[in-house]
């Protein structure tokens, strides 16, 4: 059976992806979601998600740990990494007192004036992020190439080139890293929140 975890001991897992199982509307409302996890594009599978990494651990998540229950067992067959699931999803995350972006609107989001200038700001918010981290003593900063991440994340195969879909995929490939790495979880949170609001603000005042 596939093991539930704690909000806390899904912390404690080294190296771990978190896959947000929830459909992109559900992840982008006012619940919001974890940082440094990686939304399911529509139409897209966990495996696809995770690019064909089969060592790593896999949390799972949905809002209250049912279906992303059944979606890890299901994924479990096929994987030779351990797989869980968050038990009690967002909501135990929250009233854990966790960090979790998209519930508080951030302050002066950065000002974007066209898509294409969305890669710059991204690679501009997560190079801060590293050197800061640096500077702070993580010495996993060192080993970072924020450009080179940026890039890759940009260009994932099955994504639309310069979508804004695939910004959002972007970030949630550069938060995942910063994540990964052990960023602080709440300034991941505030440098998501800020990206997504900017990119988002730019698509309604297209549509």
């Amino acid at each position: 059976m596939t093991p539930s975890l704690s909000p806390h001991d899904a912390l404690a897992l080294v190296g771990a992806r978190w896959i947000d199982i929830r459909s992109p509307d559900e992840r982008a409302s006012d619940l919001g979601f974890l940082p440094g996890s990686v939304g399911l594009l529509p139409g897209e599978s966990c495996e696809e998600c995770l690019q064909g990494d089969q060592d790593a651990p896999v949390l799972l998540y949905c809002t209250s740990g049912r279906r992303s229950l059944t979606a890890a067992q299901a994924l479990q067959q096929g994987r030779p990494g351990a797989v869980f699931s968050l038990q009690g999803g967002v909501l135990a995350w929250q009233e854990a007192g966790l960090p979790t972006c998209g519930v508080t609107p951030p302050e002066d989001p950065p000002r974007l004036a066209s898509l294409e200038r969305f890669p710059r700001l991204l690679l501009s918010c997560f190079a801060a992020e590293t050197v800061e981290n640096s500077l702070d003593g993580n010495p996993a900063a060192h080993r970072i190439d924020p450009a080179a991440i940026v890039q890759a994340a940009l260009h994932e195969p099955h994504v639309v080139p310069d979508s804004i879909l695939a910004m959002l995929r972007a970030i949630d490939r550069v938060a995942e890293i910063a994540r990964s790495n052990r960023f602080p979880l709440g300034k991941i949170a505030e440098n998501t929140d800020r990206l997504r609001t900017s990119l988002l603000r730019l698509k309604h005042a297209a549509t």
